[in-house]
């Protein structure tokens, strides 16, 4: 028995977990493992001195279930964080058994807390991963669903036409032009660390406002004929010149022209406006549908929002 017992022991003051024991009260035990945990000696954690070195924000939800579990001699199991030896706060599994005499009464736990601090992180890693895959093929959806639009209605359109060169020439021009945009949407969204890190790359160049509006006016018509809108547009005969990338351009104007197709009632009216002020170009949409609620306003921008 005593050999037992000394081997039982050195197991729990050696091996590479956190091992404790208490009764009623606190903790009466502690392996060599738990205080170099702690960094204390045995002195600093006895009793309930332990719960000096619980996370603020854990500490009430601990003691709570730890004392729960004493009135109620029943096991439990706490995922909590502890202060270690150097200031780190470490998540740590927490698993109590109710020890028992032989004739039934309840005397303390023994139990053991595992450090999960690398396995929760592991986790969250692999979550932020997934919600990031979602993002991605959401945005991939996203971006990509607009220039298909007009390019089925000009494979209709050609259809139509038969031998009408100059139908058939029309269409042809603009599945080209929503082909190159759908072209250069994708080259962009293959670069996922970019997507990630909220980096999209504009290639700049001159080019006449009207082209963007153009495209964006393609790009939406569908959604905006489907809705029984009225589109009306006011763009200068003059040509009004931007330092600007198209493709994204085009795709902000589509995007607005959209939204206010896809909010407001059947019948609607929407219109687009392009101007110019001074040394800047402006661009106004403008709908009669449900309009945005000021509580939103400060979060138009955020993804999906």
């Amino acid at each position: 028995m005593r050999e037992a017992e000394a081997r039982l022991r050195t197991m729990a003051a050696n091996a590479p977990v956190l091992i404790w024991q208490t009764d009623g009260g606190g903790v009466t035990f502690l392996n060599r493992h738990y205080l170099l945990f702690f960094g204390k000696p045995v002195e600093a954690v006895a009793g309930m001195g332990w719960a000096d070195f619980l996370h603020p924000d854990d500490a009430a939800g601990y003691v709570a279930a730890y004392r729960s579990a004493v009135a109620g001699r029943t096991g439990y199991e706490y995922q909590c964080r502890f202060r270690r030896h150097d200031g780190e706060y470490r998540w740590l599994q927490n698993v109590g058994t109710p020890l028992y005499t032989p004739d039934g009464a309840f005397v303390g736990f023994v139990g053991c807390s595992l450090d999960v601090t690398d396995s929760r992180r592991a986790a969250e890693a692999l979550a932020e991963a997934d919600r990031k895959k979602d993002e991605f093929l959401a945005v991939l959806a996203h971006e990509l669903r607009n220039p298909l639009a007009p390019l089925r209605n000009g494979l209709q359109l050609m259809k139509l036409a038969g031998d009408d060169p100059a139908a058939v020439g029309q269409a042809r021009s603009m599945m080209e032009r929503q082909l190159n945009q759908m072209v250069r949407l994708i080259d962009d969204l293959m670069d996922r660390t970019r997507i990630s890190r909220g980096k999209i790359t504009l290639r700049k160049a001159r080019m006449p406002l009207a082209a963007a509006v153009r495209n964006a006016v393609e790009t939406s018509r569908t959604l905006v004929e489907a809705a029984g809108h009225a589109l009306t547009l006011d763009v200068p005969e003059a040509p009004i010149h931007v330092d600007a990338d198209e493709a994204r351009l085009s795709q902000v104007f589509a995007n607005l022209l959209n939204n206010a197709a896809k909010y407001t009632d059947r019948g609607g009216r929407i219109r687009l406006a392009a101007e110019r002020r001074g040394g800047e170009a402006v661009v106004t949409v403008e709908d009669n549908g449900v309009g945005i609620p000021a509580p939103m306003l400060p979060r138009v921008f955020d993804l999906f929002t």
